[in-house]
């Protein structure tokens, strides 16, 4: 590689892209009971994360500090944040209230570098 330069060709530039990591997607349920999850990324990390209410007419409820304190995504809406998270919970106003979870590292961390 040449001096000052990140890429020199196009496989060192696929070399770099192969460490970056998918982000996780899952679609789930709720009901009134809260519900834990961590990502299965390394801990103590910036996490991009969106968490969409699908379900058509109840509540989903978010929250970051151990369930004190919940945001509220209505019907059809969404929430997308970037936070230094090892985990969240997550519950809802009714049972069978449908949500879908994209999470990811956000590329200023170190697992996306080569």
């Amino acid at each position: 590689m040449g001096e000052g330069k990140m890429f020199d060709s196009p496989l060192s530039r696929a070399h770099a892209h192969a460490h970056i990591m998918v982000p996780e997607h899952s679609n789930g349920t709720a009901d009134t009971n809260k519900v834990k999850i961590t990502p299965t990324y390394a801990t103590n990390q910036i996490f991009a994360l969106l968490v969409q209410n699908t379900h058509a007419s109840q509540i989903l409820y978010i929250s970051f500090d151990e369930s004190t304190n919940w945001f509220t995504i209505t019907a059809g809406k969404s929430l997308s944040i970037s936070a230094n998270i090892n985990h969240f919970w997550i519950k809802a106003n009714g049972a069978g209230t449908t949500y879908e979870i994209i999470m990811g590292l956000e590329p200023t961390t170190n697992e996306y570098l080569p």
